[in-house]
């Protein structure tokens, strides 16, 4: 395999997105669906000021910063209008902040953004605090009506909470990846709780709060979300999910995971089915020599079905190995968006043999080569920003036989050299739909160094 190892560093740079829609003050729409309350205590009364869920699934996105939520709000709730600039009530929050000003213009909505709002009709007009794009930066959006004070978010995750819900990709094709929804709620502080939880064989929601140290894997099994919370980390320990399906490990940060003789790696997958990885953060050091430290991530042994979204993998010989052999052909299936990938050396991924579809990542600082694809492996590349890169994408890998790539062109490739691509293009395309949260190469860096690893 080719390894090309060059220590220069460099940082992120680059705007957001902007998108377009139609403004109207057309006559109301017909009641929506609500989404479930989350109940919270103000800090300064007794005063219970209930959160109800903003559903962004089907926002549509508007000039500028704005996007537009049609029917966000049942006809129950007045609305602002013509001739009632000020008659809504709503309030909106930001991961538990509240954010405005309401009643907006919705021209400042587009130019301005920075939380500016507007309830009209049953519509919701809305920007993020800092301009991201609320359907895709990873934080949740509630709204109350009326009241005077602010509800103080809560430490952990209510049970049963999946931290951000828009799961894109092949962990939702032919079935869903649900994982621990459903059972029990706990909280794990020690290796020997973490070990009798992720080992247990019911359903179970794992809660990782403060830093676990050791040495070498947990066996996870199926039915399991895992989710740090108050910085969950897990120091030297790493995860094998092995013949098990239908996982989520959200928001968990995972370092400095030890190789030795038993193949660890932060997370480690063979033989499984249906699994995301999402805001999650994985590194190793460079340091120690190419063998010390494994991957970050392996997905082998015709495991299918993986999402990984917005995730930090950094300062690492090698990020991810998709794919043993050939014996894995047409049965790797994963998708990588939203990621940061950044001081590494190569495997950002390395596909062998089966699909991947790799969109809206960041690039940083890869000393070898970022994608490869190798032994009839399939790649499609979607709007991904390469910085400093010798090599973004390479077919022409340590002698093996070449793999295939479609859509280079439409990344972006900044300070990079050219891509090695030594087959004709495949016109292979992911089989769902991305094109709702497929943001343009440029704005990248600043969406994914926004919104990339843990949130909580």
């Amino acid at each position: 395999m080719k390894r090309t190892i060059n220590l220069k560093y460099i940082l992120f740079t680059s705007p957001l997105l902007a998108t377009i829609l139609l403004f109207s003050n057309c006559k109301k729409e017909s009641e929506s669906e609500l989404s479930p309350s989350i109940e919270t205590v103000s800090a300064t009364t007794s005063e219970t000021v209930v959160q109800k869920n903003l559903d962004l699934s089907a926002a549509k996105s508007d000039n500028g910063f704005a996007v537009l939520i049609k029917r966000a709000f049942p006809e129950s709730i007045t609305g602002d209008g013509s001739g009632a600039s000020q008659a809504s009530a709503v309030r909106i929050f930001e991961n538990g902040k509240e954010i405005g000003p309401a009643h907006s213009i919705h021209s400042d909505i587009r130019s301005k953004g920075n939380g500016r709002f507007s309830h009209w009709g049953t519509n919701l007009y809305l920007s993020a605090s800092d301009n991201t794009d609320p359907r895709t930066n990873g934080r949740k959006y509630t709204y109350s009506v009326g009241g005077t004070t602010v509800a103080i978010p809560e430490e952990l995750p209510k049970p049963g909470a999946v931290i951000p819900t828009n799961l894109f990709g092949f962990a939702n094709v032919n079935g869903q990846t649900t994982g621990g929804r459903g059972g029990q709620t706990v909280t794990v502080t020690s290796l020997s709780e973490l070990r009798k939880a992720v080992e247990s064989t019911a359903p179970m929601i794992i809660q990782v709060k403060g830093t676990i140290t050791g040495s070498g894997s947990v066996y996870v099994k199926s039915n399991k979300s895992i989710i740090g919370v108050g910085g969950g980390t897990l120091n030297g320990v790493g995860l094998k999910v092995f013949e098990v399906s239908n996982v989520i490990i959200q928001n968990l940060t995972i370092k400095n995971v030890v190789a030795g003789s038993d193949d660890n790696d932060c997370v480690n997958i063979k033989y499984s089915d249906h699994i995301w990885i999402d805001h999650c953060d994985f590194s190793a050091d460079r340091s120690r020599g190419w063998d010390y430290y494994d991957g970050l991530v392996d997905i082998t042994k015709k495991s299918s079905y993986v999402t990984i979204s917005w995730t930090k993998l950094h300062d690492s010989f090698k990020a991810m190995l998709l794919g043993g052999s050939a014996n894995d052909k047409g049965s790797i299936k994963v998708t990588l968006y939203n990621n940061y990938f950044y001081n590494i050396s190569e495997r950002a991924p390395s596909m062998v043999a089966g699909e991947a579809h790799v969109f809206n990542n960041y690039f940083v600082n890869v000393s070898g080569y970022c994608v490869g694809s190798r032994i009839d492996g399939l790649v499609r590349t979607d709007n991904n920003y390469f910085s400093n890169c010798p090599t973004p994408i390479d077919t022409n890998l340590g002698g093996d036989a070449a793999g295939y790539i479609s859509g280079s062109s439409t990344n972006f490739y900044e300070k990079s050299e050219k891509n090695d691509i030594t087959t004709s293009e495949k016109s292979w395309n992911a089989p769902y739909e991305y094109k709702s949260v497929l943001l343009s190469a440029q704005s990248v860096p600043a969406a994914v160094t926004a919104g990339a690893g843990p949130v909580l």
